[in-house]
This record gives C-alpha cells, sequence and structure tokens, in this order.
C-alpha cells in the first residue's frame, strides 16, 4: 500500500487542503478573463482532493462488504444469482479504484 497522509484533509478559504499542519495540495482557479477568476470550480476541486482519504476508506469497505456477501452466497448459487452477478462488478471496479487511488 503506498503511504498517504491520513485524513481527514480539510480545506481553507484559499483553496488549500490540509490534514492538521500538513500542507496536502493547492487548488488554483481558472482566469476566465478580464480579471475574472472562477474559485466555484477551485473550490470544487479542492473538495475533491480532501475527500480522497475517504473515498478511499469507502470503496475498501465496498470491497469487503461485496467480497463477504460474495463468499456467503456463493455456496448457495440459486440465491440472488443475478444480484450477485452485479455485485462481483461493483467489487471489481471498488478494486480498480482502489489500486488507482493506491498507486505510487
Amino acid at each position: 500500500m503506498s503511504k498517504f497522509t491520513p485524513g481527514p484533509w480539510l480545506v481553507d478559504d484559499e483553496c488549500q487542503i490540509s490534514a492538521g499542519n500538513k500542507h496536502i495540495a493547492d487548488a488554483f482557479p481558472t482566469y476566465l478573463g478580464d480579471n475574472v477568476w472562477d474559485w466555484d470550480v477551485a473550490f470544487a476541486n479542492a473538495s475533491l482532493i480532501a475527500a480522497a482519504p475517504a473515498l478511499l476508506k469507502a470503496l475498501r469497505d465496498l470491497e469487503m462488504g461485496a467480497n463477504t456477501v460474495d463468499a456467503c452466497y456463493t455456496r448457495n448459487p440459486g440465491n440472488f444469482a443475478g444480484a450477485l452477478r452485479d455485485l462481483r462488478e461493483y467489487a471489481e471496479k471498488a478494486r480498480a479504484a482502489i489500486a488507482k487511488a493506491e498507486a505510487a
């Protein structure tokens, strides 16, 4: 697993992302012209970045839950076969997202 600063990550009023006293990143506004800057997009980007630790945890939990359900119902294939197919697909997507988030 790649190492990263544990959450929660917070966004301040200048679009700086931090965890406690550790600086994580900055999100910069887009220049729209005529000395106008798009801070809304900058804050949206900063919020998405700051959510990364929570998103990663949610994906890990989804994967664990999906694997648990899969293991239980695999013993009796007649139960919820369609739901299990979907659940397996979601678990695979969660594994891919976790790998991308943890890539060094």
